[in-house]
């Protein structure tokens, strides 16, 4: 049965399968050998996380939701999911993202400032204009196109909730959505 979980799951799905789309696929092609790297290492200290955090936390489905890297949102909703302990999975999570958002920029300044005094930044344009080569997605998209690709989104949630797949409301809505959007 589709409970408020499981409807959670399927809109969270619907959210990230709406931005997949067949140029993005492509890009996404360019990046393989470098996204497995990261996914590897994003998978391998998780775990060691996870490992560590439990010595802290009631489960380890609770040490795991803590650890991954995902947004508050969707970690919470999975350990909902998972009956893990909420508190717990969002206060690591925020610690996680306050962390992120104040140390990244620093970084980001930082390479940028030796980018530009080591002269690596190759025939910027003035005012931080665009080139105009990046395509702009089709946004354009009306209310009778979009309630199909969501419809067929949702059946693919539901259908992966049935079969106990794990995540299945988030996987099986992303990507349905993406598959025909």
């Amino acid at each position: 049965s589709v409970n408020a979980v499981n409807a959670f799951q399927i809109i969270l799905g619907l959210s990230l399968g709406a931005r997949i789309n067949y140029e993005k696929l492509t890009e996404i092609r360019k990046l393989l050998i470098p996204s497995l790297v990261i996914a590897i290492w994003t998978l391998l200290s998780t775990a060691g996380m996870t490992i560590w955090i439990y010595h802290y936390t009631p489960d380890i489905a609770t040490a795991l939701f803590s650890a991954a890297p995902g947004g508050i949102s969707e970690m919470t909703v999975l350990a909902l999911a998972y009956n893990s302990e909420v508190p717990i999975v969002s206060t690591y999570q925020f610690v996680r993202l306050v962390v992120i958002i104040s140390v990244v920029p620093l970084i980001a300044k930082w390479v940028k400032e030796r980018e530009r005094m080591q002269g690596l930044n190759e025939n910027p344009l003035p005012g931080g204009q665009s080139s105009g080569s990046e395509k702009q997605p089709d946004q354009d998209l009306s209310l009778w196109r979009q309630l199909p690709l969501y419809a067929i989104g949702i059946i693919g949630g539901i259908i992966l909730l049935a079969l106990n797949f794990p995540g299945g409301g988030v996987i099986g809505a992303m990507v349905a959505l993406a598959a025909v959007n």
